[in-house]
């Protein structure tokens, strides 16, 4: 008997109605068109200290505590999020420090060394930004991807699918708009599967 794919969608705009919350439901429905199971999160709508230290907190919030079962009953995570000044909003990153602590995303071993505790899992980026897709790679070095694809899901264990990048959002038509959502729910439907 085959078990239905988990699909996460972690929502990092803080918006209420944004272009990546259109792109996350696109994302959303091209996955469950393939079968899968799919919870969005909206990271701004999560209740949690965002200025707690994670090495001192005693018990964790139900948000967060919510947030880690849904990762960890995942097959594959897609985190969908705008370049704010060459990085992510806060409520993405002080996500990431609250959720992907120690214990739960990667311990440490004996030799020091990371333990990577979220193996088996895929993941893959969907990003906005103003700016051409050159400026951010160039100028901002890749910025805004290398925190989270490398420091934070690789090194947690995630096999990080190709990021897509919607660039030049300011200046986007409406049929270029639509022309991406489309292509998010087309990312949806091939990362279910």
């Amino acid at each position: 008997m085959k078990t239905t794919r988990q699909v996460l969608v972690l929502l990092g705009h803080p918006a209420p109605q944004s272009l990546c919350r259109s792109l996350a439901e696109s994302y959303a429905e091209g996955a469950r068109q393939s079968g899968a199971t799919v919870t969005i999160l909206d990271l701004a709508a999560l209740d949690f200290d965002r200025l707690a230290d994670p090495r001192t907190v005693k018990t964790l919030e139900p948000d967060i505590q919510r947030a880690q079962d849904l990762i960890r009953e995942a097959a594959h995570v897609a985190v969908v999020y705008p370049v704010w000044w060459g990085s992510a909003p806060a409520a993405l990153k002080s996500f990431v420090d609250r959720a992907m602590t120690s214990g739960f995303a990667f311990n440490y071993g004996e030799n020091g060394l990371p333990v990577k505790l979220l193996k088996g899992r895929t993941a893959r980026i969907l990003l906005t930004m103003d700016s051409p897709s050159f400026w951010h790679r160039f100028v901002y070095r890749g910025s805004a991807i290398t925190w989270l694809r490398w420091a934070t899901l690789w090194f947690s264990g995630f096999k990080v699918l190709r990021t897509r990048e919607f660039c030049r959002v300011r200046t986007a038509t409406p049929d270029r708009i639509s022309a991406w959502l489309e292509n998010a729910k087309a990312l949806g439907s091939r990362d279910a599967g």
